[in-house]
């Protein structure tokens, strides 16, 4: 909804101002719902992962056969674009989140320290490095979630960029001599935006600003909402804009911590139109104008917005369920939006969800696209390379049922809604005993790829026998894939209320075609296999339940008398397979079960992992 708001546009002669620049910071469906993949590009398998010392809090940059990463262990790091392995590593000496800049043979980025460095794209060199002043206070002091700082934009010979210090540089790429600086009356944490002859950027104090390319001189000045709005009293920051613009057909587009999408006449200021989504959710990120509509994500309404150009009318509206500080970012085909608790999830034009996926991981930057793949950096350190593709990707799904989870042994330990949770925040949908029967039915009938963890082990419809087959069995031979936790499906005997009355070593071998006569609880040191830790096993842990090895089972944990603990079986040309895992609710622990999940499938096998080397 569109209306006129108290703002302000003054012409003002060349005055004292400045700002600092950001770029872009950055519920799933319901039970039994599941989305097409048909109207956005699809995520494929993970090709390698690079960690750093610290959290990773700007975008990924490619440049010629190498990708580059900035991380607040004080490094940015040149990586090899096909392995990610590190070439070299450039000290800064503080955290770094500004996103680097690359243009030719160097990269600009900025530091914690409002220092500016160039740096060789080649060796990881200095070139120069320059140095503005120390961040200005702010007005109340408590404004916090000061994540990002802005970039620097090369616009023909000249670089720009904004400073925590509240002035904007002009520089020269070669030395980083000055041209020219302005002081605005805030921190500049917003990336500066050049279209033409005009600089656009706003400020920590609420006011956007318009000014000469070549000399720094006001063309014009807005003061937000946000200016004149006293954060002590509401309890968080609403003033600094952190957004970047965006500039498109004659209007500026930008979002505030006000809570407004602001839309001014580019030459004039004057304003056009401003926006809310009904609740006081900070624009952090810079608006995106993308097939014909301005895309907005928010932080705490968890939305991505379409809205139309020219009223700012909604057009559709998603929440995400995650925090928002990065910008949308258009793929090949679709929309992705990353948020604060590491979610990636895709929409097509309309605003359909398409998919999601967990990092596990925060992320606040926009993720980097390049030549089919993806680039993202996360909270944990790390920056992943995946592979995006067009055909259907698997779907991920956790299975659970309170009713169920009464006879599991599984399910009745206290942290089993850790496990549940887990997953969930992962992107994993959920599937109970009422959904999961159709959903295997259908994915035996369409062989769409799929995986489903089993949180409970205790005994469900599809494991009832069918004219001798049961749904699970049909499951995996038409290339489903199921993780099961905890006691082998089948192996306890049930009286009418389903208590457990019994061990049955028969029925799992009925169920899975694998010898069980010899299955027992005991439990000793656990040890993974080569095999294992390819797939991502990395520890030892105390453990069991443990058959004997038979054919056609290939281990991936061996106890200490060498019983298989962890193991998995194929079933047919399809890609089914069944993989019986340890229950655990270390979060450590789950990230192995995890991996062992998406083996082969959200994590290529010959998928590299890096970390980073001390400084030379």
């Amino acid at each position: 909804m569109t209306f006129q708001p108290r703002v302000r546009v003054r012409l003002v002669p060349v005055a004292t101002f400045a700002i600092v620049a950001l770029l872009a910071l950055g519920a799933g469906p319901a039970s039994g719902s599941y989305p097409s993949t048909t109207g956005a590009t699809v995520l494929g398998a993970m090709q390698w992962s690079f960690l750093t010392q610290g959290p990773v809090r700007s975008s990924p940059v490619v440049s010629g056969d190498r990708v580059l990463v900035a991380s607040t262990d004080g490094s940015l790091y040149g990586l090899a674009i096909d392995s990610g392995r590190q070439l070299w590593r450039y000290e800064a000496g503080v955290s770094i989140v500004s996103t680097p800049t690359v243009a030719g043979a160097r990269a600009y980025f900025m530091d914690r320290d409002n220092r500016i460095h160039a740096v060789d794209v080649g060796s990881g060199r200095r070139i120069w490095r320059r140095e503005t002043g120390p961040d200005l206070p702010l007005n109340w002091g408590l404004e916090g979630w000061d994540y990002g700082m802005g970039s620097l934009v090369l616009a023909g010979d000249t670089l720009y960029v904004g400073s925590g210090d509240g002035a904007i540089y002009a520089l020269r790429p070669t030395d980083g001599e000055l041209i020219w600086r302005v002081q605005t009356g805030g921190r500049v944490r917003a990336t500066p935006t050049v279209d033409g002859d005009t600089l656009y950027i706003g400020d920590a104090d609420g006011v956007f600003h318009a000014l000469d390319r070549a000399t720094g001189r006001a063309r014009w000045r807005l003061e937000t909402d946000g200016h004149e709005l006293d954060s002590e009293s509401a309890g968080y920051d609403r003033r600094q804009i952190y957004s970047s613009a965006a500039v498109h057909d004659g209007s500026v587009y930008f979002g505030s911590r006000d809570a407004q999408v602001y839309a001014l006449d580019a030459t004039t200021g004057a304003l056009r139109w401003q926006a809310d989504d009904g609740t006081s959710a900070w624009v952090i990120a810079a608006p995106v104008v993308h097939a014909g509509r301005l895309l907005v994500t928010r932080s705490s309404s968890t939305r991505i917005r379409a809205l139309a150009l020219d009223t700012g009318d909604a057009v559709w509206s998603q929440r995400t369920g995650d925090l928002l500080f990065a910008p949308a970012v258009p793929m090949p085909r679709g929309i992705l939006v990353a948020g604060g608790s590491g979610l990636l999830v895709a929409y097509d034009g309309d605003g359909e969800e398409q998919w999601r996926y967990g990092l596990g991981a925060g992320i606040w930057s926009a993720p980097a696209q390049s030549d089919g793949f993806l680039y993202v950096g996360s909270d944990d350190g790390a920056v992943r390379a995946f592979r995006l593709q067009d055909e259907p990707a698997p779907t991920l799904h956790v299975f659970a049922d309170e009713d169920v989870a009464k006879n599991s042994s599984l399910g009745a330990r206290p942290g089993h809604a850790a496990v549940v949770d887990y997953f969930a925040a992962r992107g994993y949908q959920r599937l109970d005993a009422a959904t999961l029967p159709a959903f295997m039915e259908a994915r035996v009938v369409d062989g769409a790829p799929s995986v489903v963890v089993f949180a409970v082990d205790g005994a469900n419809e599809a494991m009832a026998d069918n004219g001798g087959v049961s749904l699970l069995r049909r499951f995996l031979e038409a290339g489903g894939r199921v993780v099961w936790l905890g006691h082998a499906p089948g192996v306890w005997d049930t009286d009418a209320e389903g208590r457990i009355v019994g061990l049955n070593r028969v029925r799992p071998g009925e169920l899975l075609d694998v010898d069980h006569s010899n299955y027992n609880t005991d439990r000793y040191g656990v040890w993974p296999t080569a095999e294992g830790r390819r797939r991502g096993l990395r520890s030892w842990w105390m453990g069991g339940p443990r058959i004997v090895p038979s054919a056609g089972v290939e281990v991936l944990a061996r106890d200490e008398l060498g019983a298989a603990v962890a193991w998995t079986r194929n079933y047919g040309d399809a890609g089914g397979m069944f993989t019986s895992l340890y229950p655990s609710t270390d979060p450590r622990r789950l990230d192995e079960i995890r991996a062992v999940a998406e083996y082969g499938i959200f994590r290529s096998p010959a998928a590299q992992h890096h970390e980073a080397k001390p400084p030379e």
